[in-house]
């Protein structure tokens, strides 16, 4: 499946942990809103079944529409952030879609990514 997936040059995504407490105000007020407006993946109906979903995870969209849709507003400020659009070929049984377009997959199983201009 190919999987379209917002990340800057570390591999992060605009929501990751790692980097919260260094995130630029602009965006945490993106999060915010997204955590009101967006689903969550477990409330988007993917379901997790192992640990390697926990450790591994990381998120994308099933097609660039949906991605689009789902940072809408916001696409200019996370690409002035460092983020670009790339994407991902995932084999079968290495991702979840949730009823959204969401896409929750394992980051190691990914084979082939590229960035979108």
């Amino acid at each position: 499946m190919k999987v379209f997936r917002m990340e800057n040059e570390s591999g992060n995504g605009p929501y990751t942990a790692e980097w919260d407490f260094t995130r630029p105000v602009d965006l945490d007020d993106m999060v915010s809103h997204h955590n009101r407006s967006r689903p969550k993946a477990h409330q988007d109906g993917i379901k997790f079944g192992t640990a390697m979903w926990d450790v591994h995870t990381r998120f994308g969209m099933e097609s660039l529409d949906r991605l689009r849709w789902w940072f809408s507003g916001y696409l200019d400020l996370l690409q002035s952030h460092g983020f670009n659009v790339i994407t991902c070929e995932v084999p079968e049984g290495h991702y979840r879609v949730g009823t959204s377009g969401q896409v929750a997959f394992d980051h190691q199983a990914a084979i082939y990514r590229e960035k979108q201009e």
